[in-house]
């Protein structure tokens, strides 16, 4: 991409309204972890009634009628439950993930080099796929958040904005109106500013050069911005798993049937959907999910046990 054509980019999300005060993306995530501290005790306390249940209906004998039966149903209650905390901490897990990837992507933008032995390097490469799956086009629409808004995606948002509008962007679209006007004055056309050599005025051609030295890391400023719409669509696309997958919980009454719907619904949707982009966040989803446990994963075999001991 041209430089010319990144800084039209950069112009087209500038112009767009944006008015809507938005949340950073740091209270977001205290928010999310927050309200998963709340939901894990919920539930914890909504645990303690069906396992005194089991616990009553497995000391009796000989078992009474129908004892089976109401065993699996307060199984199926409890495993929907449990199941309710591993959809919300997946997708906690996910949003922790984006967070961070936005935060690498920043120190990217600013020149660093991620060590292939960094602790960061995971997330440099979510951002990696991030930017590929932006692909080429125009930044999407920036005032698309609700006013108000407290979220991962108006987090990311606010952090697109904040480097959108920044004097240092705004100088760089100056900078490129002020030689699109000098190319069109000669009749002076190119890629990569070639064209300025061939400036017929020396003081015109001597500001030309001054001005393309200006904004050399235009090109940082414009896969920031990718990065970061990127990673919006990936929250987006988990957050949609995320109700999903709540969904198939919901709807299930039996253990059996809870273990066949989960999951396969989003499966079967991603695949009937035919879109690639949705296709490439659920697979960059994937690799999140396999590379970091989500708290679910790592609290389930204690959770139960807490709930017994302290009813």
């Amino acid at each position: 991409m041209s430089k010319l054509v990144a800084a039209a980019v950069l112009l087209a999300a500038l112009v767009r309204p944006a008015c809507a005060q938005l949340c950073p993306l740091e209270e977001a995530m205290h928010r999310l972890e927050d309200n998963n501290v709340h939901l894990k005790a919920d539930l914890t306390e909504k645990q303690k009634p069906i396992l005194r249940d089991l616990d009553e209906l497995s000391a009796k004998s000989p078992p009474p009628s129908g004892a089976v039966d109401q065993a699996q149903q307060l199984r199926a209650r409890l495993i929907k439950l449990q199941m309710t905390y591993a959809t919300n901490s997946g997708y906690l897990r996910d949003a922790r993930a984006i967070a961070k990837t936005a935060d690498v992507a920043y120190e990217l933008r600013n020149g660093r080099v991620v060590d292939s032995h960094s602790r960061d390097q995971f997330y440099s490469k979510v951002a990696f796929l991030a930017l590929v799956s932006a692909g080429p086009g125009t930044i999407s629409d920036l005032a698309g958040v609700a006013e108000g808004e407290c979220s991962v995606d108006a987090g990311l948002t606010a952090r697109e904005r904040l480097e959108l509008k920044s004097d240092n962007t705004k100088a760089h679209v100056a900078a490129v109106h002020e030689l699109d006007a000098i190319s069109q004055r000669y009749g002076l056309k190119g890629d990569n500013f070639n064209w300025i050599e061939r400036i017929p005025d020396a003081q015109t051609k001597k500001h030309a050069r001054t001005l393309v030295a200006n904004f050399k890391d235009m090109d940082a400023v414009i896969t920031y911005v990718k990065m970061l719409e990127s990673l919006r669509g990936i929250n987006r696309t988990a957050l949609m798993m995320s109700d999903v997958n709540q969904d198939d919980v919901n709807q299930s009454t039996t253990e059996e049937e809870l273990s066949k719907r989960f999951g396969q619904t989003w499966d079967a949707l991603v695949k009937a959907s035919g879109d690639a982009k949705l296709m490439t966040y659920d697979r960059i989803l994937a690799m999140i999910a396999q590379t970091i446990s989500s708290d679910n994963l790592i609290e389930a075999p204690r959770q139960e046990s807490a709930a017994r001991q302290a009813r």
